[in-house]
């Protein structure tokens, strides 16, 4: 299982609209905003790249920030009518560990929770 945490990231993360000629969703975390529409993340204001799969992450996450999010589910909601092996998404959770710049002693952004996903 995965769950978005952080220290005070309840508080930092926000859903922001903004109307013009279309919506824009925005979520604003820590260093970091997602942009849907644009399907970008930027920290500090910068691009951050980001591969597909590992952006599909994030915003599931996001999306159901505070909440476990099981493998099942993340299987469901990025890679929609294809098969998956459990290894892939380990390996997207990394890659978007490391974006995010976590480590052990780091700020901790997505908490894994054993035996459960």
């Amino acid at each position: 299982m995965y769950v978005l945490t952080g220290a005070g990231i309840y508080s930092e993360l926000f859903l922001n609209v903004v109307m013009n000629r279309r919506v824009n969703q925005l979520y604003e975390f820590g260093r970091f905003r997602l942009d849907v529409t644009e399907h970008t993340l930027l920290r500090d204001g910068r691009p951050v790249p980001l591969r597909p799969k590992v952006f599909d992450i994030l915003l599931v996450l996001i999306e159901n920030r505070g909440h476990l999010v099981d493998k099942e589910q993340l299987m469901s909601s990025v890679w929609t009518e294809q098969f998956v092996e459990e290894g892939n998404i380990n390996k997207n959770i990394s890659m978007l560990r490391q974006v995010l710049g976590e480590s052990d002693s780091g700020h901790k952004f997505i908490e894994t929770i054993p035996k459960r996903g």
